[in-house]
């Protein structure tokens, strides 16, 4: 699982740096690394999933709550193929489809 993410790491972590984000590396000992943009204050996340049937390809999401109903919209799929700028910008995506915390 570590060789899968060592291609993807560098955007996904740049990404995370620059919104002072939380990153949760193998979140709950999954394939998924998920960045928590506001730790603490809300539950909302953006999710980078690998699976071993499609191991070249990730798949970004985006995560909320409203009240007790969980929102899960898949924002895209990311290849190895493609550039780290490319995952970058599906990151980007993903945290600005999340609600603001005052919501």
């Amino acid at each position: 699982m570590e060789a899968a993410f060592s291609v993807v790491e560098a955007a996904i972590r740049r990404t995370a740096a620059a919104h002072n984000a939380n990153l949760m590396e193998y979140f709950r000992d999954d394939p998924v690394w998920r960045i928590e943009p506001r730790p603490g204050v809300t539950r909302d996340a953006v999710d980078v999933s690998w699976s071993e049937e499609r191991p070249e390809t990730y798949q970004v999401s985006a995560i909320w709550w409203e009240g007790a109903v969980v929102r899960r919209v898949e924002v895209g799929e990311f290849g190895r193929e493609q550039s780290l700028e490319e995952l970058a910008r599906l990151l980007e995506s993903a945290l600005a489809m999340l609600p603001e915390a005052d919501q």
